[in-house]
């Protein structure tokens, strides 16, 4: 009986490495957007059938009643500026609760962390009204909660749902198709 936990020390050990590198890659996954992730946004609705263009706000989407989501969107909004500019797109941030984001609706909207659980809810009331609904994490594309989820580190990843864009009523032209990661 002695021999049995040295026999399984060196299991143990693996597994509380691997726990310990499953947090890291949770951590990594919930990277709150910075200028690179906006860009790679950005850049992206040039690709959209009937793209935006000009001067167009992007909603930085917070739940309702979180200080948190809140302060993140705010910090996001003071990192980009008043005007984010891309080629001949200029993005001006603005922070909004998700309530806000199905009224207002503006052309793109960037789901915070905290607002990722609302994201469902949120494209189901933006059905049809053209918004591109992005962040960070793919797997919000993959349970087809937003159009799209970039990362811009350590290299640029574009994640599209195609249900979700036909959800919204957007269609990226077929070049761009051999850019990103469909699901």
């Amino acid at each position: 009986m002695g021999t049995l936990p040295d026999r399984h020390a060196g299991r143990r050990r693996v597994l509380r490495l691997g726990v310990a590198w499953l947090s890291l890659a949770t951590i990594a996954a919930a990277v709150e957007p910075g200028p690179d992730e906006v860009e790679v946004i950005a850049r992206t609705l040039g690709f959209l059938i009937a793209a935006p263009g000009g001067t167009i706000d992007i909603g930085l989407v917070y739940p309702t009643g979180s200080e948190a989501g809140r302060t993140t969107a705010e910090r996001i909004a003071a990192t980009l500026g008043p005007r984010f500019v891309v080629d001949d797109l200029t993005l001006r941030p603005r922070p909004l609760t998700v309530e806000e984001a199905g009224r207002v609706a503006p052309p793109v909207l960037l789901l915070t962390q905290a607002a990722l659980p609302q994201a469902g809810i949120l494209a189901a009331s933006l059905a049809g009204k053209r918004v591109l609904t992005a962040s960070t994490d793919p797997g919000s594309v993959e349970r087809q909660q937003v159009v799209l989820a970039v990362r811009a580190h350590p290299r640029i990843e574009i994640f599209v749902s195609h249900a979700a864009a036909r959800m919204a009523g957007l269609q990226f032209s077929t070049a761009f198709r051999m850019f990103v990661q469909e699901r």
